[in-house]
């Protein structure tokens, strides 16, 4: 766990890190997050409250994935186009706080990214709706 830090960027060392089944970066500085496609076994990915970007475009290999956190990411611009729905066993995903300027009206006025209403195979999907702050489960 590396939540909770002031570091903005993932040494290369962590590349040796193969079988890495849980990654936690919540509340660090991190912007860059494009190391993290090299995990292709993770289970749990939390990267709320980082000021990531953008999705490591390697995202969509792991296929291992359970749990995507990326609640209150603030500066990130979206959900690449079809990444939810290649996330086969994706169960959990958390985007509260995280719209900014996301594409497609979904539920309740809110905004959600195109690839979450074509590709929503979670289970348990919660953002929050910006405009009266109630939680929705898709």
């Amino acid at each position: 766990m590396i939540s909770y830090t002031g570091i903005t960027s993932l040494a290369p060392s962590f590349q040796c890190l193969e079988k890495l089944c849980s990654l936690r970066l919540e509340y660090t500085h991190l912007r860059d997050a494009s190391l993290i496609r090299e995990f292709e076994e993770l289970k749990v990915l939390i990267l709320r409250g980082s000021r990531i970007e953008q999705l490591p475009k390697g995202l969509v290999t792991m296929t291992k994935l359970k749990l995507l956190d990326i609640s209150n990411t603030l500066f990130l611009s979206g959900i690449p186009h079809n990444l939810i729905s290649k996330l086969s066993l994706l169960m959990e995903l958390y985007i509260w706080n995280s719209f900014g300027d996301w594409e497609v009206e979904g539920r309740g006025g809110s905004r959600v990214s195109e690839a979450l209403r074509k590709g929503k195979k979670a289970a348990s999907i919660i953002y929050n709706n910006n405009n009266n702050n109630k939680l929705f489960m898709l």
